[in-house]
C-alpha cells in the first residue's frame, strides 16, 4: 500500500491540538473507472455501487455507459468483491450510511430520473436490496446527510439526459419510521442548484457550492449554509472558491469540504490542458465563520462520493477531468 502526505496549511492546527500533517493511503483500485457512483459503507464493507463511465471522448461522439454493479471491500482484501447487481443500472443518486444498510437516494439511468430511495443491506455473500417510500420528486444529482432519526435530501436536477433544470428542494425521511411520507421543507435562501455538497456536524447540516443555469449556461456557486432542525437555515460565509460536484464530511467537529469543480475551465473542458479538478480542503470554523484551506487531496476527483471506513475517510473513484473515469481509491486517515 502506497501513502503520500500533504502538510497542513494555515489554519489546520485550529481542527486539532498537536495535528501537523494529513496521511493518504492508496486502497486497492476499482475493477472499472467510473464516476457518478455511490460510495458508502456497511459495517466493515466499503460500498461502490452504480455510475457510469465513457468509451471515447464526450465531444468526440464518444458512448456513456452506466454500471448496475455493486462491489465491497473488506480490510486487508487485494481486491473488490461483486457483491450483485442494482435492479438497473443507475448513477449520480446520495449515498448516505444508516445502521446496517446503506441508502441510494433518486439517481439517473440511462433514460429517466429515479424517485427510488433503496437500501442496501448484507446478506449471505452478497448484498440484499429493499426499495422504501419513493422521493416526492425524480431527481438526480442530490446531496444528503443524517441528522438524529431523520436523513436529509438538499438540491438536485431534473438529469437527463443532462441537468436542464436545478431544482429548490429540501426533504427529510422518517429513518424510525420508513412508511412515513416524505416530509417537504423549507429550503435555503439562495439560488437552485445541484451537485453540491452537504454533511452533518453535531445536530447542524452543513450546504454549499453546486451548479445552476443562467443565460444558457452552467453558473458554478460560492454561496454557503447551516441549518438546524429548530432554528431554520442560515446563511454562512462563502467558499473560497465556487465547487461543484466535490465531497463533504464531517472530520474531528467541522465540516470539511473536498476538492470540486470551480468553473475555471467549464468552456474548455475539451482542451487536453486542462488540468483537472480543485484538490483543496476547506474546513469551515464556526466560531469565526470562515472556511479554513485545510490541506490537499492526491488526485483530484469529483462527482463521486465519500465513506467513513475503518479509521478514515474514502473516496473511491471519479471524474479526474472532463470525460476521464478514475479507478483510483484514496484513504484519508483520521
Amino acid at each position: 500500500m502506497r501513502s503520500t502526505r500533504r502538510s497542513f496549511l494555515a489554519g489546520a492546527a485550529a481542527l486539532t491540538a498537536g495535528a501537523e500533517e494529513l496521511v493518504w493511503s492508496e486502497l486497492p483500485a476499482l475493477p472499472r473507472g467510473l464516476a457518478g457512483q455511490m460510495v458508502g459503507s456497511i459495517g466493515s464493507m466499503l460500498i461502490v455501487a452504480g455510475g457510469t463511465w465513457w468509451e471515447g471522448k464526450p465531444w468526440t461522439g464518444g458512448k456513456k455507459f452506466w454500471s448496475d454493479a455493486v462491489y465491497g471491500l473488506r480490510p486487508g482484501d487485494k481486491g473488490w468483491r461483486n457483491l450483485g447487481r442494482l435492479p438497473r443500472p443507475l448513477a449520480y443518486g446520495t449515498a448516505v450510511a444508516v445502521k446496517g444498510a446503506l441508502l441510494l437516494v433518486g439517481g439517473q439511468t440511462d433514460s429517466s430520473v429515479s424517485s427510488q430511495l433503496i437500501e442496501l443491506s448484507l446478506g449471505g455473500p452478497g448484498i440484499k436490496i429493499k426499495e422504501l417510500h419513493r422521493m416526492p420528486l425524480p431527481t438526480a444529482w442530490t446531496c444528503g446527510a443524517v441528522l438524529g432519526d431523520r436523513l436529509y435530501v438538499a438540491s438536485g436536477g431534473d438529469g437527463f439526459p443532462a441537468a436542464n433544470q436545478a431544482y429548490r428542494t429540501f426533504w427529510s425521511f422518517n429513518l424510525k419510521n420508513p412508511a412515513e411520507e416524505w416530509r417537504e421543507l423549507d429550503t435555503w435562501p439562495g439560488s437552485p442548484r445541484f451537485l453540491a455538497a452537504m454533511t452533518a456536524v453535531g445536530d447542524t447540516l452543513y450546504f454549499g457550492g453546486g451548479t445552476d443555469f443562467g443565460g444558457g449556461k452552467r453558473l458554478f456557486r460560492q454561496d454557503a449554509y447551516s441549518f438546524h432542525p429548530k432554528a431554520g437555515w442560515k446563511k454562512i460565509a462563502d467558499l473560497p472558491v465556487p465547487l461543484q460536484g466535490g465531497m463533504a464530511a464531517e472530520v474531528r467537529g467541522r465540516a470539511v469540504l473536498f476538492g470540486g469543480n470551480d468553473g475555471a475551465w467549464a468552456d474548455k473542458e475539451s482542451d487536453p490542458a486542462h488540468p483537472g479538478f480543485r484538490r483543496e480542503l476547506y474546513a469551515y470554523d464556526s466560531m469565526e465563520n470562515r472556511w479554513i484551506t485545510w490541506g490537499m487531496m492526491p488526485v483530484s476527483l469529483v462527482t463521486t462520493g465519500i465513506a467513513r471506513w475503518e479509521g478514515g475517510l474514502v473516496i473511491a473513484g471519479g471524474e479526474d477531468k472532463p470525460g476521464s473515469r478514475s479507478a483510483r481509491v484514496i484513504k484519508l486517515q483520521l
